[in-house]
């Protein structure tokens, strides 16, 4: 008789467990490189296309994206007057932004105005026909809380002229830009067009902004150089298509 029971209450625990086992609910597992680089994949192509998947991109990173449409970086569009919040290395870049009304007053780009621009200093190589130096800039490093690092830029088609994400030193995301394929540019040399890279990869992480300029010469070779500004993040890329040549997800 005591033995029916304790069998009866063995069987009963056990289909509890059972029970338990299968019915329990399941997460749907860790986000992986693979799946974070698709999602890079999928908003990288949409820049292309002039759309948009930021719905894709908060999916993933739901507990980390910013509620904001835009997010400002520290001194961004370089308003100080200074390079603050940047460090540079080499002469390139100069000692500070280059002021486009001081610039624009003084006959500008060879006597063509800089326009396009957000704001009103730049970090550029362009030295008003002086000779080009190499060099490069990068910014403090910052929390990556959008999807999208949009800015303004002139860059001619050039190896040695690229933008890259870093993660600590590392580079992450290299993009070459060739702003004069952008339609309708009549005055390539002195128009900033907008420019986006994709920061699915780097989502939730800190990185930094470099702005590299190997390309030395002279007034001769004075469209060899590049201008960047007016940074912040952003969930909707402005990217003009045509630009973006090369660009490299790590």
């Amino acid at each position: 008789m005591h033995r029916g029971i304790v069998a009866y209450i063995v069987i009963f625990v056990i289909l509890v467990v059972v029970i338990f086992l299968f019915a329990r609910p399941r997460g749907i597992g860790p986000i992986t490189t693979s799946t974070i680089k698709q999602v890079t994949t999928t908003v990288n192509q949409s820049v292309s296309s002039s759309s948009t998947t930021s719905q894709s991109t908060t999916a993933v990173y739901g507990t980390c994206i910013s509620p904001k449409e835009n997010v400002s970086i520290k001194n961004g569009n370089f308003s100080t007057g200074t390079y603050a919040g940047w460090t540079t290395q080499g002469y390139g870049f100069g000692s500070a932004p280059l002021n486009l009304s001081y610039a624009n007053s003084n006959h500008g780009y060879y006597e063509s105005p800089w326009n396009g621009y957000e704001g009103n200093f730049v970090a550029t190589t362009y030295r008003g026909g002086l000779s080009i130096e190499t060099g490069n800039i990068t910014s403090e490093p910052f929390l990556v809380v959008e999807p999208f690092l949009n800015f303004r830029l002139i860059s001619p088609q050039n190896n040695n002229l690229y933008i890259e994400i870093l993660r600590g030193s590392s580079p992450v995301v290299v993009t070459h830009f060739n702003t004069y394929n952008a339609p309708n540019n009549t005055n390539a040399t002195s128009t900033f067009e907008a420019a986006s890279i994709p920061l699915g990869v780097v989502m939730c992480q800190n990185v930094s902004i470099k702005i590299v300029a190997n390309v030395g010469g002279t007034i001769t070779t004075h469209t060899g150089y590049i201008a960047a500004g007016d940074f912040y993040l952003s969930k909707i890329p402005v990217q003009v298509p045509g630009t973006v040549i090369n660009q490299t997800i790590v």
